[in-house]
């Protein structure tokens, strides 16, 4: 065990732990030294150190050694350690006790007092299994609250009472179910009871944070049984009330096995992980335009907007948003396999940067009704269409037009004339009534020029 955390540590760590006293030896402590221990890959830029010398003292010891020293928050006690030759930094945390604001649920500390005590440092963590430290020097695991039994029995429990831990951060209700989704542990029986009672700190959190911890969860591979536990705790009613009140609410039980809720959460299983946003929000106004309209064929537009709302309301990139929402716009499109090909076409067109993911919605969403239809993304007739495209060389946006703007300059077009023209080559270009090769193209406007002058 220990033997696969020594061999994942760099020279440069070894070279620093060399620099601390034997009494207060330099240990590396949470997510590093729990997946060494599960035997998953570790990597050394999510290294937390930690050690029973205060800020000052740190400064004081490595003052004449290559390694500076930077203030990160000297309240905290933590600081960035840099090696002036490797440029390798590291992330330090002085052993401390925490004192929260009574139920306030903040995510930091009010008072923060240093200690010399490794049980303390332990004991202000969030999960025992995250609470096992390494000592780099001397190469020993010290484990003060038997934390590595709950990582080989894959649990997540916290290092004292759980009311106590969660209500002092309300942000640990959510790595909690990030933690499940990332490493696929159990969360034990009085975690989860203490979650559900302290759901309420999690509206004293930034919207940036449960963002970030948002999409932690939707990468994980364990994210279907997350994402229920993250509706039976409570989270989702508040992060997501707009989803949240899609729970059992029925479907059509020839096409679907699940209410809306829990076809939402296979679908997230099914997509890879580029498209997980776009599939947790696919159906999220399936419930509002069930109780509005008596049906759900609106719920693609609908939903859109939802998506933008919700996505903005929780700061997400602009970018994001709108692929999100074009995503959920766009994921019924063709349902039925009708579409002629001119509008195959032009909706390829309209969301080519985006129509490899859209098939990939299209499929998982297909997956995830519970019924075996053997659709795959090859067979689809967007896809199809799109490479037929690609083998006549259809145009799928301007600039692959085979003249641009100079050559319509050069036969007299000017100012707007020019878009337009564009405009209407493209679109021949597109429906196949014309050829995208140059001569062909400049056969037509001069054609259509004589015609103008003799009609």
């Amino acid at each position: 065990m220990k033997n696969n955390i020594e061999n994942k540590i760099s020279n440069t760590l070894f070279q620093l732990a060399q620099c601390f006293p034997q009494k207060y030896p330099l240990y590396i402590v949470g997510g590093f030294v729990r997946d060494c221990i599960l035997g998953n890959n570790a990597s050394l830029t999510d290294v937390d150190l930690a050690c029973a010398l205060n800020p000052q003292e740190l400064k004081e010891l490595l003052k004449d050694s290559e390694f500076n020293v930077i203030p990160n928050s000297e309240k905290l006690g933590t600081m960035l350690i840099r090696n002036s030759k490797t440029k390798e930094g590291f992330e330090y945390t002085a052993f401390r006790t925490d004192s929260y604001p009574v139920d306030s649920g903040k995510h930091s500390p009010d008072e923060v007092l240093f200690t010399k005590d490794i049980v303390l440092d332990a004991k202000r963590r969030d999960f025992k299994c995250n609470a096992v430290y390494f000592d780099i020097k001397n190469g020993e695991i010290i484990d003060p609250l038997n934390g590595i039994k709950d990582i080989e029995n894959k649990i997540l429990d916290c290092v004292i009472e759980p009311e106590e831990t969660l209500s002092q951060d309300g942000l640990r209700i959510l790595r909690l179910i990030r933690f499940q989704s990332t490493l696929g542990f159990e969360i034990s029986q009085r975690t989860f009871y203490a979650a559900m009672k302290m759901i309420n700190r999690l509206q004293d959190i930034k919207v940036e944070r449960i963002q970030v911890e948002l999409k932690k969860i939707l990468n994980g591979d364990y994210c279907f049984e997350a994402l229920q536990n993250m509706q039976k705790i409570g989270a989702l009613k508040i992060i997501i009330p707009e989803l949240d009140k899609n729970q059992n609410v029925p479907q059509n039980s020839s096409y679907h096995k699940y209410d809306v809720l829990t076809h939402t959460f296979h679908c997230v299983k099914n997509c890879p992980k580029e498209v997980r946003l776009a599939a947790l929000f696919h159906d999220i106004d399936k419930a509002t335009c069930l109780y509005s309209d008596g049906n759900m064929h609106m719920h693609p537009y609908l939903g859109e907007k939802t998506t933008e709302e919700v996505m903005t309301r929780l700061k997400f990139s602009k970018e994001e948003i709108k692929k999100t929402s074009i995503l959920v716009k766009t994921h019924m499109y063709n349902g039925d396999g009708q579409a002629k090909r001119n509008k195959l076409r032009k909706f390829i067109v309209t969301y080519n940067k985006y129509l490899d993911d859209i098939l990939k919605l299209k499929k998982a969403d297909i997956q995830a009704t519970g019924y075996e239809r053997g659709y795959e993304i090859e067979s689809d007739p967007l896809y199809i269409e799109r490479e037929q495209m690609k083998k006549e060389n259809i145009p799928f946006e301007l600039k692959e037009l085979a003249i641009n703007g100079s050559d319509l300059k050069n036969l007299g077009y000017s100012g707007r004339q020019i878009g337009e023209k564009l405009k209407e080559i493209f679109d021949k270009c597109l429906y196949g009534i014309l050829k995208n090769n140059k001569e062909d193209i400049l056969n037509f406007i001069n054609g259509g020029k004589r015609r103008n002058k003799n009609g």
